[in-house]
């Protein structure tokens, strides 16, 4: 099951947690590492995106989006319940 995400927020409203992104630098979907401060370098996946912590984007006001709701208040969710999510 794909998680929700959120609208695509515009990009001078940063996120207020720190975390990857779903982001649109030139109208192209990347994956952006946001460490509360800057944006960081383009990247093809999630996992990717973590790799160039610290290394600063060309793209610092990117179109972004996120999860709809914690991670991982859904995790305990579904073991509660039982289910896989």
């Amino acid at each position: 099951m794909k998680p929700r995400l959120t609208e695509w927020v515009d990009g001078a409203v940063k996120p207020i947690r720190i975390g990857v992104y779903e982001t649109l630098p030139e109208n192209r979907t990347s994956f952006q590492h946001w460490d509360g401060k800057q944006w960081g370098f383009c990247a093809m996946s999630p996992e990717s995106a973590l790799t160039g912590i610290g290394a600063a984007s060309h793209y610092q006001s990117p179109k972004w989006r996120g999860l709809a709701e914690d991670p991982s208040a859904a995790k305990a969710a579904s073991h509660n319940t039982g289910e896989t999510k």
